[in-house]
């Protein structure tokens, strides 16, 4: 009935040192585009799909479409799943095209606010320029 999870205690902390993570989740209970504007990260990132109940897994409940990669190619998604981005990957648009019961979508940075790992295109252009 449960399996094992992860979890940060006091004790990772302790042996860890400090822990920095901008992580949100968000229950889709319609079709939507999400507001992101197609971005990358100077960092890497996890996004998750999550159903909502356990019926049916691992299907989703719904089908989530993302641009990805320097042509954002469109990849369609109907399980759980967690995508894990190499910094630099470009991302978005995120359409939750069907939502035909509810089901959670997120993300995790490992920086103290989202905006931190925001990439920054004129850095990209000045350093791309500097080797010439």
């Amino acid at each position: 009935t449960e399996k094992a999870g992860i979890r940060i205690s006091e004790e990772t902390t302790t042996t860890a040192g400090k822990l920095s993570a901008s992580f949100n989740v968000h229950g889709i209970v319609g079709p939507h585009m999400l507001p992101d504007p197609p971005h990358d990260h100077v960092i890497d990132e996890m996004l998750y799909l999550i159903p909502a109940g356990c019926e049916n897994w691992p299907e989703l409940g719904g089908e989530v479409e993302i641009g990805l990669g320097e042509h954002w190619e469109p990849q369609k998604i109907t399980t759980a799943a967690v995508l894990c981005l190499p910094k630099g990957v470009q991302h978005c648009p995120v359409y939750m095209r069907k939502v035909e019961k509810p089901f959670y979508w997120g993300h995790m940075l490992p920086v103290s606010t989202y905006e931190s790992s925001e990439f920054d295109p004129d850095a990209k252009v000045a350093s791309q320029t500097a080797g010439r």
